[in-house]
């Protein structure tokens, strides 16, 4: 007992006690960059877009349509648009490019074919939360009309690379 005492005694508290506030004050930083962390993290969360993506098509009426929506929590900015068809990248803007996608999905077949809306989706371009955009609407006015021309409709595979507002980039391929 007496040695207890005597190292009480000569113990150099100050000493003691500097430490522990250190060791504290390291603790409280630790659990500070990791609630920053984990705020960072809810904040991308709450904001992170989600483009989808939604075929119409009406046999009966000839039409294909493509329509994007955003479906996330904040806006996506588009960083680049692809279209392929059989794997191959189509070149073009707006109407050129809509017709460039004709020409190669029906080749030399003969058919009758309005383009009544096609979007080019540049760099940039910024899709608001629950934005629905239709991309494009094709009618098809050929009296040789039949499933297989929707089914070689369906053979357009398009690529979108978009970002969120804090820079995580994001794609949608269908």
């Amino acid at each position: 007992m007496d040695a207890i005492v005597n190292i009480i005694n000569t113990t150099d508290w100050s000493a003691v006690t500097g430490l522990a506030s250190c060791i504290i004050a390291l603790c409280a930083l630790d659990l500070t960059v990791r609630q920053i962390r984990d705020t960072m993290k809810h904040n991308k969360l709450s904001v992170k877009p989600a483009l989808m993506d939604r075929y119409a098509r009406d046999f009966q009426a000839g039409t294909l349509s493509l329509f994007l929506t955003n479906t996330g929590l904040g806006p996506a900015e588009s960083v680049s648009f692809k279209i392929l068809v059989g794997g191959e990248p189509i070149e073009g803007i707006g109407q050129e490019l809509a017709h460039n996608v004709l020409e190669k999905i029906f080749g030399s077949v003969d058919v009758d074919y309005q383009i009544e809306k096609w979007t080019t989706i540049n760099p940039g371009c910024v899709f608001h939360v629950q934005q629905e955009q239709r991309v494009f609407h094709i009618r098809i006015d050929s009296p040789k009309l039949t499933a297989d021309f929707f089914d070689r409709l369906q053979t357009i595979h398009v690529e979108i690379e978009y970002k969120s507002l804090y820079g995580d980039t994001f794609k949608l391929n269908f």
